[in-house]
């Protein structure tokens, strides 16, 4: 089923409060194909991308024609158009695209907003990108293929070149935000920090990066869709993760070989669970491993003693991965839905709109009349960010029914207005903003009690003592 903020769900048990907005927001899987460094120098892309649903398994083969050639042909049209399609610039992003003025603003929007993530995660030593990056967006698979995009893919990243993708709808829905936030990645680390990444670093921290949910004014990270979890638990109940000291060390050629096979996506999902593990782990207390070993990889220092370092959690990461459960962090898409209404209070009150209530703001968000900033302006957000965020909403609300509803209130004690998210099942969380010069300059949401195991567990907890004290309350007196 296709859910989307304009399709709903008819009711969700508490069983699975939440399975709903993270399946919304779950893109299919990707299956990915690397060719190594050397074959990506002469081949000119490498490949990551998902086998479209009724396609043959996906293919190791290049396109046809490589980074070099495609900017060759480039140069043959004139500099408002490339392989026909329309252009479009942001600070960082040249996008070659023929969908409407409204979804290429959109995306260039989002295109901004992930490299200023990336950026983030390589803090204190990715070196200065000069050129604009290039992506290109097309419609339909025949223009894609023709201009050197591989037939079984959905979108290519081409080394020296940029990316390629395709989207079939007029809109930017979650699937294909998913793979250009994967292929972004690998186009910034590669030209920010080393074109030689080691695999397992470059596509776990795409995947992780990947999943990430824009809110806004900042990512929400710590989210595990429910296809991440489910195919890392098999690989986990059938013993394929590998030991860490193996798979930090597999060639790229071994990637290669296995692209487009369920041993091949056992690759990605362990990549993706320890990129996960070493920033959010242990409380994060692995973090700075990780960026260790990046940062010996843009100085072009051995990785012995980094590698060394992750590999001496082999049993540590084992373990987490053994005592994930499918909800597990679910109370981060509260997170995310919170900071993304914040994002929009903050900007109608600097904008003068004030609410008696957070009905009164809901009400003016669902009817279009929040006073925000236009087109144009650094504070912009693309209405498609509200739906999203109302979406979240609305899901986690049906939801929650059974274990009672979410309350959302607006808190005005504290001078400016915060959004408070509340729920019987462990669940209480606000979302604060803070303004300069009239702008909304940070946004950031506090738990003040979260899930003790996960939160499935929470909300069978509560049912179970609920129905126990209303069986009391039912039984006569003597």
């Amino acid at each position: 089923m296709k859910l989307s903020p304009t399709r709903p769900l008819s009711r969700w048990t508490p069983a699975v409060l939440l399975l709903a907005v993270v399946w919304q927001v779950a893109p299919a899987l990707l299956v990915a194909e690397r060719a190594a460094s050397s074959e990506d120098s002469a081949g000119g892309f490498r490949l990551v991308a998902k086998v479209a649903a009724g396609d043959s398994a996906a293919t190791t083969q290049p396109a046809e024609r490589n980074g070099a050639q495609a900017g060759t042909e480039a140069a043959k049209e004139t500099e408002e158009r490339l392989f026909g399609l329309g252009r479009h610039e942001s600070k960082h992003y040249v996008l070659f695209s023929n969908h409407s003025a409204k979804t290429n603003r959109d995306l260039l929007t989002r295109l901004e907003r992930m490299f200023d993530l990336y950026r983030r995660q390589t803090a204190g030593y990715s070196k200065p990108i000069t050129k604009k990056l290039v992506v290109c967006v097309f419609d339909n698979r025949e223009d894609f293929v023709a201009a050197g995009g591989h037939p079984k893919m959905p979108g290519i990243y081409r080394h020296g070149f940029g990316l390629m993708v395709i989207n079939h709808s007029k809109s930017l829905e979650t699937p294909f935000l998913h793979l250009v936030r994967h292929e972004g990645w690998h186009q910034y680390v590669h030209q920010a920090v080393a074109v030689g990444v080691p695999i397992w670093v470059d596509e776990g921290l795409a995947e992780y990066l990947g999943y990430g949910i824009w809110t806004g004014d900042g990512y929400v990270l710590k989210v595990i869709r429910p296809e991440a979890f489910y195919s890392l638990k098999g690989y986990v109940d059938s013993d394929q993760l590998a030991p860490l000291d193996e798979f930090l060390t597999r060639s790229s050629a071994a990637w290669l070989t296995r692209a487009g096979t369920p041993k091949g996506w056992g690759y990605y999902m362990q990549a993706w669970s320890l990129v996960y593990f070493l920033r959010h782990g242990d409380d994060g207390k692995h973090s700075k491993l990780l960026d260790s070993y990046l940062r010996n990889v843009r100085h072009g220092r051995g990785l012995t003693k980094a590698t060394e370092a992750i590999t001496a959690l082999n049993d540590d990461y084992h373990e987490w991965c053994r005592s994930l459960t499918r909800s597990k962090g679910y109370e981060h898409f509260y997170e995310a839905a919170v900071a993304t209404l914040t994002s929009h209070l903050g900007r109608a009150h600097a904008r003068g709109q004030r609410f008696a209530s957070a009905a009164d703001f809901l009400k003016a968000a669902r009817q279009g009349k929040l006073k925000l900033p236009a087109a144009g302006s650094d504070q912009w957000l693309p209405p498609s960010l509200l739906k999203e965020g109302l979406w979240y909403l609305d899901e986690m609300n049906e939801a929650a029914v059974r274990a009672g509803p979410l309350k959302l209130t607006l808190d005005k004690s504290a001078g400016l207005p915060r959004l408070r998210l509340t729920h019987p099942c462990e669940i209480d969380l606000t979302g604060r903003f803070a303004l300069k010069s009239g702008k909304v300059r940070h946004v950031k949401v506090v738990f003040h009690k979260r899930p003790a195991v996960d939160l499935e567990t929470s909300v069978k907890q509560y049912v179970a003592k609920r129905k126990e004290a209303e069986g009391k309350r039912k039984k006569p007196r003597r």
